[in-house]
């Protein structure tokens, strides 16, 4: 919330965290489908030998339930949350896989949406893919210098890789 509303005070921050909580507690059953493809692409990556982890902005609780309801649980050797380490665009989430999963930062690829991910990669050291949907429109994408920006993950993810 210091990211987002760095204008507000501390306790209005503190405030939208709680109403941000209530509300994925609230609509927790409510089930998130992954974009089409998402599942094969995860399956045929983790059968290729690569390895797959998370670094969310999501508490533990809300990832969990995101990966069992998707039933990806397995496809990743390690995740990460934001309530485990520093927010985004912080590299403290991606240097913690990095060194969970004895990965040379010269051979991850860090996916994301939105500028956040794309800054924590550049300050982790390591390369980034955007999706152009999601959080940020291309144009703010571009200005994080990720590999590509590809309009669909599923299709296009073995160019990069």
């Amino acid at each position: 919330m210091q990211t987002l509303f760095p204008t507000l005070t501390l306790s209005q921050q503190e405030d939208l965290v709680a109403a941000y909580r209530y509300q994925c507690k609230v609509y927790s059953h409510i089930n998130t489908p992954l974009y089409k493809g998402i599942v094969e692409m995860l399956i045929d990556l983790k059968a290729k030998g690569y390895i797959l982890a998370v670094a969310t902005g999501k508490g533990r609780n809300g990832l969990n339930r995101m990966l069992a309801q998707s039933k990806t649980e397995n496809m990743f050797s390690a995740t990460i949350c934001a309530d485990e380490a520093n927010s985004k665009p912080d590299p403290s989430m991606i240097i913690a896989l990095l060194k969970q999963l004895n990965i040379d930062p010269r051979q991850a690829l860090m996916v994301g949406d939105s500028s956040y991910d794309l800054d924590m990669a550049n300050n982790a050291g390591i390369k980034s893919l955007a999706v152009s949907y999601g959080v940020h429109e291309r144009s703010i994408l571009a200005q994080c210098d990720p590999i590509a920006i590809v309009d669909c993950l599923a299709t296009e993810l073995q160019t990069y890789i």
